[in-house]
This record gives C-alpha cells, sequence and structure tokens, in this order.
C-alpha cells in the first residue's frame, strides 16, 4: 500500500514539473493589416539575454516598399530590414525592458497583410530555461526516488 501510495506522488511530482516545463515557451502567430502610409507595431517584454526568433512575411501587390525595424527599450534600432517581404531573423536581448517590432508600411500606396510568428527563448544561469527546468525536474525525482527507497527499508 506504501508503495502504491510513493508511485502517485512520484506521478503527480513528474506531471507538475512537465506542465512547468512545457508553460514556459512563448511563441505567438498572429495575422494583421499594415494601413497604406502607415506603420503597426508589436511590443516584447524581454529580459537581458532573452533570444527573439522572428519569422514575417506581407503579402500585397509590392513588398519593396515595406520596412521591417527594431528598437530597443533606448529607442535604438537594432536590427533594419528595407524591402523586407519575408524575414526570418534572431537577436538577443542586450538589456531588460520593452523591445519593438516595427512594420513600416509609410512609402507605400496599399494596406499589407503581414504574418508573424515570433519565439522567445528566456535563459537561466546561461542556458535555456526549457532546458534549466529539465534538470531540476530529473534532480527533484532523484532525490524523491532516493528518499522514498530510504523510507522503505526496514
Amino acid at each position: 500500500m506504501m508503495q502504491s501510495k510513493n508511485s502517485v506522488l512520484i506521478l503527480v511530482l513528474f506531471a507538475v514539473m512537465i506542465g512547468l516545463v512545457v508553460g514556459s515557451a512563448y511563441a505567438t502567430t498572429e495575422n494583421f493589416t499594415v494601413p497604406l502610409e502607415s506603420e503597426v507595431t508589436r511590443s516584447l517584454s524581454l529580459h537581458k539575454n532573452d533570444r527573439v526568433s522572428v519569422g514575417f512575411s506581407v503579402v500585397g501587390e509590392s513588398a519593396k516598399d515595406f520596412n521591417f525595424y527594431v528598437t530597443d527599450p533606448n529607442g535604438d534600432i537594432i536590427l533594419y530590414h528595407e524591402r523586407a517581404g519575408q524575414e526570418s531573423l534572431c537577436f538577443l536581448a542586450e538589456m531588460t525592458g520593452t523591445y519593438v517590432l516595427h512594420f513600416d508600411n509609410s512609402h507605400s500606396s496599399e494596406s499589407k497583410m503581414v504574418t508573424l510568428n515570433y519565439d522567445i527563448e528566456h535563459f537561466i544561469m546561461g542556458m535555456p530555461q526549457e532546458m534549466f527546468l529539465v534538470l531540476v525536474i530529473v534532480g527533484v525525482l532523484i532525490a524523491a526516488i532516493a528518499a522514498f527507497t530510504m523510507m522503505e527499508k526496514p
């Protein structure tokens, strides 16, 4: 009876830890329209050393008059792509704060449809958050198994 309670406890602990790892990933996909002669922005709240992967595609008669750039929390441009019809890029947050993705259609005479995909990878102690949490889970499970094994011995 004691062994089945221990097994259930280990399974519950494992399920909670897996839920934490799965819940830590942050990815977004969205579609939006950038009206003619205007700009649309998306803000990202980032921590220092977060890695951001961005991919987007622009649909319209002409993508050559569409620009994309990223500004850091100080308002400085850290990435700039002119005539950006379809791009895949990555950047590393050098400071904590709000980074802004700018979709600039200000030199166009038509609206553009944009499909945006991005994901943010957080780092803890120099390693991706997911890997850190997996190592924590493994450590906790090993400690739990060792404790339960020691409790069962007479």
